[in-house]
């Protein structure tokens, strides 16, 4: 999500807005790039917030869509609301003027190709057909007998804040498209951590438009996402055979046959159980349960990475395989008869200095840890 910002000298004016109407609509004009390629468009292009296009793959709507010449890929962007006016304030700064909805893309570059408009500060002379693609415009307030002029305008493009974007649609449906092939999540927003991670419940995969299967509840590294917007009145349409996914980001398609859960007290132990639910067609569907401690940690934590990618592991990561073996060769261990079921005695909790810290144990271990910065 992206908004435009501008900073410019406003002198006997103030109420700076592009003329947008649904009679006589503003037409935004930008330089694009893709996210994914990282490959310029050569033209400007051209969209306003009253028209929209059917997004390839689904029935949803955008006011852009463009697909990426270089790497083939199509992707889109929506202006969310009406333009806002630029105040003239005594010491100037930067305000938003739109908040655009960017999928896969992002602009680059703003040209002010376009009639503006605004007002006289001191009188209510008002002014239209304002032209601004040579940077500064001049004009005469008749009533207040004054010279006008806007000059020194500085466009830029800032990130907005997606926190309160998704805050208020937890409990809604989403889709979420992640940055490899044609991989798309739609599922209910369950929540969404202090590091931009989202957590989903009810989860159904997509790829290249065609259900793969129900997850359940997965959570999902926000690296990894490409772009998220509301799920209403989207439907994925059958685009084709299904491809082989990628190793995911979402930490239940990486265990095959448990459940990873987490005790309700505690991050000291990690629980393995059988599957809770197989269908007809052996589609396995895992749920992963948090701990509330768990939501704060840093990012690189959550994820279990692929076991067979050691590409980018580091002395602090613990690999999946390794998780399952060390707790299956513990939970193998006997139990001692005098040990009490519910607490175990100071014996049986001492272990030997030369022992190393099993790595599941080590891994909930670096779970509670605060984020260190760099």
């Amino acid at each position: 999500m992206l908004s435009l910002t501008l900073e410019a000298d406003l002198e006997g004016v103030t109420a700076l807005q592009p003329t947008d109407t649904e009679e006589n609509p503003y037409y935004y004009t930008f330089r694009v790039s893709c996210t994914s390629c990282h490959e310029t468009h050569p033209n400007w292009v051209s969209f306003n917030r009253f028209e929209t296009h059917e997004i390839p793959g689904s029935r949803g709507e955008a006011n852009f869509v463009w697909k990426c010449r270089l790497c083939t890929k199509t992707h889109s962007a929506s202006i969310l609301n009406a333009p806002k006016a630029y105040e003239a304030q005594e010491k100037r700064h930067s305000q938003k003027i739109i908040e655009m909805d960017c999928r896969g893309l992002e602009f680059i570059e703003f040209k002010p190709d376009g009639d503006w408009e605004a007002k006289a500060a001191e009188s209510t002379t008002t002014f239209s057909g304002i032209d601004l693609l040579e940077g500064e415009w001049y004009d005469y307030d008749e009533k207040k007998g004054e010279e006008v002029s806007i000059k020194e305008l500085t466009w830029k493009f800032q990130p907005l804040n997606p926190r309160p974007f998704l805050q208020a649609r937890v409990g809604t449906e989403v889709l979420i498209r992640l940055k490899w092939g044609q991989t798309e999540y739609k599922g209910k927003l369950e929540s969404i951590d202090s590091y931009m991670n989202v957590l989903l419940r009810d989860t159904e995969e997509f790829i290249d438009g065609k259900p793969t299967g129900s997850l359940g509840l997965v959570l999902i590294r926000c690296n990894n996402i490409l772009w998220m917007g509301s799920a209403d009145s989207v439907e994925m349409t059958d685009l084709g055979k299904p491809k082989s996914a990628n190793a995911l980001c979402l930490i239940s398609r990486l265990l095959p046959a448990y459940t990873l859960v987490t005790p309700p007290s505690s991050l000291d132990i990690l629980h393995l159980h059988p599957p809770s639910l197989e269908t007809q067609n052996s589609v396995r569907v895992r749920v992963l349960l948090f701990h509330s401690k768990m939501r704060d940690t840093p990012s690189k934590f959550i994820e279990i990475l692929d076991p067979k990618d050691t590409s980018r592991m580091s002395d602090s990561d613990v690999r999946l395989e390794d998780v399952l073996a060390d707790h299956e060769a513990i939970s193998s261990r006997p139990r001692s008869s005098t040990q009490s079921s519910t607490k175990p005695s100071d014996k049986s909790m001492r272990r030997d200095s030369a022992s190393p810290t099993p790595r599941w144990k080590r891994l909930s271990n670096i779970l509670v840890q605060p984020r260190r910065n760099s």
